[in-house]
């Protein structure tokens, strides 16, 4: 239980990145809370699957990230429905683009390549 509040602090922290800008959209740095959330490995995948629907934006576009990292193959389905979702928006925010960024890098590794064995902690 410890473990599953530590990992929601983490997931919480997310939203709290500094903005760095680069070519007009936030940039997702490999933060501390990011690395962390990676040590947890596979048991991090339903918290972050979760943060994509309830996650402010920069918590969502960085959960996207993670998600790739931790090669999430099972939770296409849910970015393919975010892509969506974020497609439709008409007057899209940096993060959205941000969101829309992660998203097609995360696809594209996670249905073109092999993963490297991620544990389950």
């Amino acid at each position: 239980m410890a473990k599953q509040s530590e990992l929601l602090c983490l997931i919480k922290q997310l939203k709290d990145v500094p903005e760095v800008i680069r070519l007009g959209t936030p940039q997702v740095l490999h933060t501390g809370a990011i690395q962390r959330i990676l040590e947890f490995g596979k048991g991090a995948i339903p918290l972050l699957t979760a943060c994509l629907k309830q996650g402010e934006k920069p918590q969502i576009a960085q959960a996207v990230y993670v998600l790739g990292e931790l090669y999430a193959v099972s939770t296409i389905p849910d970015l393919l429905a975010l892509r969506e979702q974020v497609q439709q928006i008409e007057s899209k925010t940096p993060w959205d683009y941000a969101i829309l960024g992660q998203i097609t890098v995360a696809l594209r590794k996670l249905q073109h390549s092999n993963p490297p064995e991620v544990q389950q902690r």
